[in-house]
């Protein structure tokens, strides 16, 4: 009976805290790497011609948030192309391909960005420096390894625009609660971090979430950005391979980011 109660009252809480908007298909956007032009009608790439490598955010109608790393090591085309761009896609199919990055922060793993289309859905999400060790939150992004075969691109390029016909990608979600701060240095993917406090959840995270928020349950605002997870370590060499990525997940605290967003 006390279990069911506690989770009765878990499920109610989380629909009392949370609105129902911010699971609209705009909320949370996939960064997709879009490859085009082949370099012969023989060329062989084991890469998609389009693919999602991370997430990002809006904070303003036209003023996003993303990890850093999600563009630093990927702005060459994959084996088999000649040219790549990128663009951003909502569960929902929607595609903004035109935008500009304002602030590259590399020491914190942040981009900020502002976008110059309009006519789309944007949800605005607030920003908070508060949260405390144990809090219940949750995480939203596009895991690419949970997103790869379930994930439709139908497009084409024409005068280096993006033309789609069909485009699906589901947004995941995680939820669990905060660990106490640690202090990290950590050189990977291009991006160096040089003794941070960083955000930890005690659940895992996977490749992919990098740039998507962690959210509050308890007042739905941002409090910090996904960008790596704690490297899983297993005797299985097979299973380490295929999950590198798996870990604890880590955030930038906003805390420390909100002067540069502020500019």
């Amino acid at each position: 009976m006390i279990t069911r109660l506690k989770i009765f009252l878990f499920v109610l809480t989380f629909f009392q805290c949370v609105s129902f908007s911010q699971w609209d298909p705009s909320s949370v956007w996939c960064i997709v790497k879009v490859n085009y032009d082949k370099l012969s009608l023989f060329a062989f790439s084991n890469e998609w011609m389009a693919r999602p490598i991370g997430s990002l955010f809006f904070i303003t109608e036209t003023k996003f948030i993303t990890a850093h790393h999600c563009l630093q090591n990927l702005i060459s085309p994959d084996e088999g192309y000649t040219k790549c761009k990128f663009i951003f896609v909502s569960s929902n199919g929607d595609i903004i391909q035109n935008y500009k990055l304002t602030a590259l922060k590399p020491e914190y793993d942040l981009t900020i960005g502002e976008i110059s289309e309009v006519g789309h859905k944007i949800y605005v999400w607030d920003l908070s420096n508060e949260y405390f060790e144990n809090e219940l939150v949750y995480n939203m992004g596009y895991p690419i390894k949970f997103i790869e075969n379930r994930s439709i691109f139908k497009i084409k390029i024409e005068n280096d625009i993006v033309l789609k016909d069909t485009i699906y990608i589901p947004v995941s979600t995680n939820t669990g609660n905060l660990l106490k701060d640690s202090s990290i240095s950590i050189n990977v993917e291009g991006v160096e971090i040089k003794k941070k406090k960083v955000i930890r959840t005690n659940y895992y995270t996977t490749k992919g979430y990098s740039g998507g928020p962690l959210i509050s349950l308890e007042n739905n605002e941002v409090i910090g950005f996904m960008f790596l997870t704690e490297f899983f370590k297993t005797n299985n060499p097979l299973e380490e391979t295929f999950d590198y990525y798996k870990g604890k997940g880590m955030a930038i605290r906003i805390r420390d980011v909100i002067k540069f967003i502020d500019e």
